[in-house]
């Protein structure tokens, strides 16, 4: 995970979450589109989804704080998702339960984490046959 910092602010305008995307898939901010901002009517999830194919990827979004979940949570970055100190729905990257990079420069993570989003692999078999093989 490379930290990206968020260059839009403002609540449902903000690229936090594009921001969280980068951070996790080590790529430039520019790349990942700012899907709360450009769906607002609630289809950010699925667009996101449906960002992440070229990549091999899926999300599984789950409801609750991830710091609940204990040893359940897979060992790898995940996006959490609420609201800040200001009540603004905010997210920010967390590793085994505990926040490890806000992309807002204030640092001030969420007052409240309410969901989160989990990376997962489309085609786990390609993923395992490319490791042992070397070849997908």
């Amino acid at each position: 995970m490379i930290p990206v910092f968020q260059t839009i602010f403002g609540d449902g305008k903000g690229n936090c979450f594009a921001a969280c995307v980068a951070s996790i898939l080590e790529i430039r901010l520019s790349t990942v589109p700012n899907f709360c901002a450009d769906y607002p009517d609630g289809e950010h999830w699925e667009k996101f989804r449906e960002w992440l194919k070229p990549f091999g990827l899926d999300a599984l979004g789950l409801f609750g704080d991830p710091a609940e979940w204990g040893d359940h949570l897979p060992a790898s970055h995940i996006i959490v998702c609420g609201p800040n100190s200001d009540g603004v729905l905010h997210a920010v990257v967390y590793y085994k339960g505990k926040l490890v990079h806000d992309p807002n420069p204030n640092g001030q993570g969420l007052a409240k984490a309410d969901n989160f989003g989990v990376f997962v692999p489309r085609e786990p078999h390609k993923h395992a046959r490319q490791l042992i093989t070397g070849r997908s």
